[in-house]
């Protein structure tokens, strides 16, 4: 059993030792503006009515409940009608109410309860962590060997905050994954991952090689597509040499009506040398992705150094974990969101960028920079 109390009024404590003692789950939704000073709940709605009534849990007595075992969620920061709110209000919102709780309480939030239990479709996806790349479906490739490694894959990243991944199985010479096996095997861990009661959002998609272009036809390749959109696709950087035709492919990709998302483009040796050629591909019209692990170190410190001048010139546009199995780029992307050090870049790279290819809506812009150096400076790292 499990009782919510929204908007953590302090009179709501003095029945949690008889819930305890019948062994029900409890959880605290609390508007962080007014826990800050165990204020009274302050909007409209409630104008007239007893402000001792109101009076609201501090963040002393909201982390002594969350000590014994109580769940604390977000409720906003000021308890504000969402779908009213423009995006940036919106964002402001739930990020700074989830940012504080976490700060606070030392755990993290995962947790939103909609003030007014109003919402929209604007207001669910707009605190969404996408993850663009993940081997993860079971027996396909190089990723997970089976289901327990698909279950452990996806435990790791909703424990982590993401809310959404795409499976995207190597298409190549040795892995040879068809459009078949691909959306047999999302149907196969969707229906587990219900079992399981993980609270992840699976997609379909691929990575898919450079031979395997001219080898598949479009409607293969179409059913391929990014998260389950027949308008991107996700295609697989050479680890060692960097073929001349890369750049041709993008436009010929293009040319049969999908965008082209270059997949880890700072592992390959010959990219590493000359990060230009990643500039020329981006004026392609590629997107480029790189990998959580190679922002945070985890790829090595070449790799790192690569990642992050790209980041820092503005030509990356996604941000995707690669997760293989627990030992091989473990799922997540909050570290390399951290790496990157700037809040609105990290949330576009991993929530604006690719809830947008989910919903097949206009890439939002890049958010400003607050120090933007010339191009060439950024990728020698001056």
């Amino acid at each position: 059993m499990h009782a919510t109390f929204d908007d953590a009024f302090r009179n709501a404590a003095t029945v949690f030792p008889a819930l305890e003692r019948l062994g029900v789950t409890i959880q605290i939704f609390v508007c962080t503006r007014y826990a800050r000073a165990g204020a009274p709940l302050s909007i409209p709605e409630l104008v007239g009515d007893d402000p001792v009534q109101l009076a609201t849990m501090s963040w002393d007595e909201l982390r002594e409940h969350a000590n014994r075992g109580v769940r604390i969620g977000s409720h906003a920061v000021s308890h504000p009608h969402l779908t009213r709110l423009s995006d940036a209000e919106l964002q402001g919102q739930l990020r700074d109410s989830k940012g504080e709780i976490e700060a606070e309480l030392g755990r993290r939030c995962r947790e939103l309860a909609y003030p007014y239990g109003e919402q929209d479709e604007r207001v669910r996806r707009s605190d969404d962590v996408i993850d663009l790349h993940s081997h993860i479906l079971p027996g396909l490739d190089d990723g997970a060997v089976d289901l327990a490694d698909a279950l452990e894959i996806a435990r790791a990243a909703a424990a982590d905050g993401i809310t959404a991944i795409a499976a995207t199985p190597h298409v190549r010479e040795d892995y040879p994954t068809t459009a078949d096996a691909m959306e047999s095997g999302v149907r196969y861990l969707r229906a587990a991952l219900e079992r399981e009661g993980i609270g992840i959002e699976l997609l379909p998609g691929g990575e898919v090689s450079l031979e395997q272009l001219d080898r598949l036809s479009h409607d293969e390749l179409r059913r391929f597509g990014l998260a389950g959109n027949s308008n991107f696709l996700l295609i697989e950087t050479p680890y060692w040499d960097f073929p001349p035709p890369l750049g041709e492919v993008v436009g010929r990709v293009r040319s049969f009506g999908m965008n082209p998302v270059i997949a880890h483009p700072e592992r390959n040796p010959a990219i590493q040398a000359d990060l230009g050629k990643v500039a020329a591909l981006v004026d392609a019209g590629a997107l480029i992705q790189v990998t959580a692990a190679s922002l945070d170190g985890r790829l090595g410190s070449r790799t790192r150094a690569s990642a992050r001048k790209l980041v820092d010139a503005g030509l990356v546009h996604l941000v995707g974990s690669d997760a293989h199995t627990a030992g091989i780029r473990d799922a997540g992307l909050s570290g390399a969101c951290k790496v990157i050090g700037n809040e609105p870049l990290a949330r576009w790279l991993t929530e604006s960028v690719p809830a947008a290819i989910v919903r097949n809506e206009p890439l939002p812009p890049r958010p400003t920079p607050t120090r933007r150096p010339g191009l060439l400076a950024r990728l020698l790292g001056g």
